[in-house]
């Protein structure tokens, strides 16, 4: 049984015997992979600290125990701890664990960032369900099994939250129809570009996993250091693709000029100093650290992929440059234009920081609060 912890609200009235308007809120509970170094992990965190304010919040952790980003001291949470065979009985456990909690909690909305584990919650309409699709729906729709289960599913939701409009698009008419675009939101502490004082660096930022297309990043970077020799390349991140990357770097003679740094706490301050970012990825949910490059004004560079999130926010030479995927002679083309041209990084710089605005996290947050108060008591 999932219960409120007293000792965090010592100064609250239910301490001292009394009613506490926190205890008696509406109950919303929010499921995802857990609080690991993930875009959407990074979101639904967010989401849950920003919600805490109107609603008594239980987070789910449903695969990970990491716990790169921290809830406040109002957001209860849970891991799902299980153990099986095999993959299927594995899901199984993992749906019933979850169902059984938040059936404790009491949840009177349910917001999930995974799809396939809330099916049981679906099935026995525990309370109203708010997916939330962070990748590429050709990704999922595509695979015989998950694609049928997400169509299933969203059909019986009550609303699913897309990060573009090329994703909610990509789904049937119905599925449409309870579909919302909500950006990412950014936090209000972004430091500003230093343009006039930037390093000669390219960099970027990501899980270094084969959708980002790192290689191909080292391989436009190869071609522009010969007639840029002063420029390093920069790759913060960890993942599964790095030592084979550091094995290219290597065939290619760049290890002068090319670092892997790891994953940096200090991510936007090293944005704000160098000169260009880029995103070379072949598909994308839609990526944090490109809008938070956008936001702080470095000069970007990202790879027009589905489902439109560099489109949605980057149009092509005014505030960036959007590029094809595999698209090698147009990188080094873009970076060499950046590279020379101080008028053309300033004038990205400026139209790119309106972003800041729009994705305001105060204002995301109201519009997943609205969101949720149209979902209390709604019928599938």
């Amino acid at each position: 049984m999932i219960t409120l912890c007293l000792d965090k609200y010592e100064n609250c009235d239910i301490y001292r015997g009394k009613a506490c308007k926190r205890y008696n809120m509406k109950k919303v509970a929010i499921v995802a992979q857990g609080l690991g170094d993930g875009g959407a992990e990074r979101v639904a965190s967010i989401l849950a600290n920003g919600l805490s304010k109107y609603y008594t919040v239980l987070f789910v952790a449903a695969y990970s125990s990491d716990k790169e980003y921290v809830l406040n001291d109002h957001v209860q949470y849970t891991y799902i701890d299980v153990s099986a065979k095999n993959g299927i009985e594995r899901l199984e456990k993992r749906n019933k664990r979850i169902k059984k909690v938040i059936k404790e909690f009491g949840a009177d909305v349910i917001i999930s960032f995974v799809i396939n584990e809330l099916l049981y919650c679906n099935l026995s309409n525990v309370a109203p369900i708010i997916y939330s699709l962070r990748i590429d729906p050709a990704k999922v729709l595509k695979q015989r099994i998950k694609g049928k289960m997400c169509l299933f599913l969203y059909r019986r939701a009550n609303a699913i939250v897309f990060q573009t409009r090329d994703a909610k698009n990509s789904f049937e008419e119905k599925i449409q129809k309870k579909g919302v675009v909500i950006g990412n939101p950014l936090t209000s502490d972004l430091p500003y570009w230093n343009g006039t004082n930037c390093k000669r660096e390219i960099i970027t930022a990501c899980r270094l996993t084969e959708q980002k297309n790192i290689p191909l990043m080292l391989e436009a970077f190869s071609e522009f250091h010969k007639t840029h020799p002063e420029f390093k390349l920069k790759i913060y991140g960890k993942g599964p693709e790095l030592n084979r990357l550091l094995g290219m770097v290597k065939s290619l003679q760049l290890m002068e000029f090319v670092d892997f740094p790891g994953h940096s706490t200090d991510i936007h301050e090293i944005m704000s100093n160098a000169m260009i970012f880029t995103l070379t990825s072949d598909y994308e949910g839609l990526s944090n650290s490109m809008l938070e490059a956008l936001a702080i004004g470095i000069p970007t560079v990202c790879t027009d992929c589905p489902p439109g999130g560099a489109a949605e926010y980057i149009t092509n030479a005014e505030n960036g440059f959007l590029v094809p995927i595999g698209g090698k002679k147009e990188i080094v083309e873009a970076w060499t234009r950046l590279a020379k041209d101080e008028d053309l990084r300033c004038a990205f710089s400026k139209k790119s920081m309106t972003i800041r605005d729009e994705l305001e996290m105060n204002r995301i947050i109201e519009k997943w609060h609205l969101l949720i108060e149209n979902s209390f008591g709604g019928k599938k």
